[in-house]
């Protein structure tokens, strides 16, 4: 932000922070449980844990010196046992995901939360008896874009809408939803109605590149606003703390708040206190079917108090609002039913059980990846590096990392995220952005930030000019979900050692020459 405090707390007008809290990213916010004492022990005793669910002390320098997968679930299960409780989203897992299994697919790059179940869609159609008549239990949707500027409301939305915002722990009585395409749609509409001709003042809480954030901060400043972006400590990616001090000071001069929940994991709503931090607006992500239907819709939560102070023809006329409606082989009716087992298993694992499942998975990958050394270098080079915090007890469920070869040269994440996809591993790549380098780190500042100009840069922002792309540090990224289970995580384990062989890339290049491959951009 380039606003100081002063500033801040002399501006009475109301203005708009767009707040990111549990980013897809590392989690960037620093918890004060560990001021306690006994948390303290307890966050160590599981730091200690997880440090010993490998061979403590042990660097492994080859792909071949890898555990073997049940070796590894053992010495996994003796320092996490709290993960045997969690076996219900196995079971989960292996009756209503079957797709999983039968593609051998490790699916690592889904975000936001699962409508239906596999198995459900495979009986889309049938019909279930209700006393006498006929319920139409509802298993999946078409979206209906607007027409003339007019979005046709049906049962089956209205029915979704009550679904979610149960899932949400929102009431109906607080806010007011609107279906929209996709994230970036969302993040458009609310630009576009939001009054930032009175209350110029934009701040973004995103330590990584987003399509629906960039073009809200572009829509903004044409009808006016000043935008301003927090940043992030280096190494941990920790909110720079006078930058947070002026967006609590921007919450106390009645700035509004939209929080993005895309990224939360299901159920830690829950854990938000929304009765007292009450955000203005609300931005979350759902999608058909974990690994296998990645297409869905955003939503856009409006708290009722505010409307008055939007433009609510935006909503009416905006594309990007869109309609829940039946597929083309459905009717709408008052006897449908709509069952969303994504969101129903969710609520019914609860977050305790889920919490420990992902806390387990994503800090025994951390510990794994970071025990992995390039053979005979004299500094002894790990091979990946991890972003924002390693292990912690309450780190979130998304990992930023790289690979770097034997002399220290980055692998380029879109070169990983192919050969990931080679080995049935689906991976992310994303642009960690807004990184402070205090004096103590601006020697290392130009040799971790790469320029937006570079080749990886310039393909993802195709057609744009050279000044829109600015630096940052591209990333591989990894989302581990409530159905993620141990082989998962060793898979790419596994998958990132082979880059221990100097020659792996090499080998892929050849081995699909070999076989004819007409493009192989390797």
């Amino acid at each position: 932000m380039k606003s100081s405090n002063v500033k801040l707390r002399s501006n009475l007008c109301k203005c708009y922070c767009c707040l990111n809290p549990v980013n897809s990213f590392p989690n960037s916010f620093d918890h004060q449980n560990s001021a306690n004492v006994d948390s303290s022990t307890f966050h160590y005793d599981f730091a200690t844990a997880t440090t010993s669910s490998l061979y403590p002390n042990t660097h492994f320098t080859n792909p071949d010196s890898i555990p073997t997968l049940p070796e590894s679930f053992r010495s996994f299960t003796r320092s996490f046992p709290q993960y045997l409780t969690t076996v219900e989203a196995d079971e989960i897992r292996a009756n209503e995901y079957r797709h999983l299994f039968l593609s051998s697919q490790v699916c690592l790059d889904y975000s936001g939360h699962a409508l239906f179940s596999s198995l459900q869609q495979q009986q889309q159609g049938e019909f279930v008896a209700s006393s006498s008549s006929y319920t139409a239990k509802i298993t999946s949707f078409d979206i209906l874009h607007k027409a003339n500027g007019v979005v046709m409301s049906s049962m089956i939305e209205s029915k979704i809408k009550e679904r979610i915002m149960r899932y949400l722990n929102v009431t109906e009585d607080d806010y007011s939803l609107f279906f929209t395409a996709n994230q970036t749609s969302a993040f458009g509409v609310l630009a576009e109605s939001y009054p930032f001709q009175s209350n110029k003042n934009l701040i973004t809480v995103y330590d990584h590149e987003n399509e629906g954030v960039e073009a809200m901060i572009k829509t903004s400043k044409g009808r006016g606003a000043r935008a301003s972006q927090a940043e992030f400590k280096w190494p941990k990616l920790k909110i720079h703390c006078n930058k947070l001090e002026e967006i609590v000071v921007a919450r106390e001069n009645g700035w509004h708040v939209l929080l993005d929940a895309s990224a939360l994991n299901p159920k830690e709503m829950d854990t938000l206190g929304l009765s007292l931090f009450q955000p203005d607006f609300i931005i979350c992500t759902f999608y058909k079917v974990f690994g296998e239907d990645p297409s869905g819709f955003a939503c856009l939560l409006v708290k009722k108090s505010i409307s008055p102070t939007l433009d609510v023809s935006s909503f009416t006329s905006s594309p990007g609002v869109v309609s829940i409606t039946h597929t083309k082989d459905e009717q709408d009716h008052e006897e449908c039913e709509v069952e969303c087992k994504g969101l129903d298993q969710a609520d019914m694992l609860g977050l305790v059980v889920i919490g420990s499942r992902i806390r387990c998975l994503i800090n025994w990958l951390i510990n794994a990846l970071s025990a992995l050394y390039h053979p005979h270098s004299e500094r002894g080079v790990q091979l990946v590096q991890v972003y924002g915090p390693r292990v912690k007890f309450d780190r979130g469920s998304s990992l930023a990392f790289n690979m770097f070869d034997w002399k220290g040269e980055r692998v380029e994440p879109m070169l990983v995220q192919k050969l990931a996809d080679r080995n049935d591993i689906s991976l992310g790549c994303g642009l960690l952005k807004h990184v402070w380098f205090s004096e103590r780190y601006e020697v290392e500042k130009e040799s971790v930030l790469m320029k937006g100009t570079k080749e990886s840069i310039r393909k993802k922002f195709k057609g744009k000019k050279k000044e829109s792309c600015e630096s940052g540090i591209s990333v591989v990224t990894v989302n581990i979900s409530f159905l993620s289970n141990f082989e998962d995580v060793y898979s790419l384990w596994k998958f990132v050692s082979k880059f221990l062989d100097a020659d792996y890339v090499e080998k892929e290049r050849w081995r699909y020459t070999a076989l004819n491959q007409k493009s192989i951009e390797v």
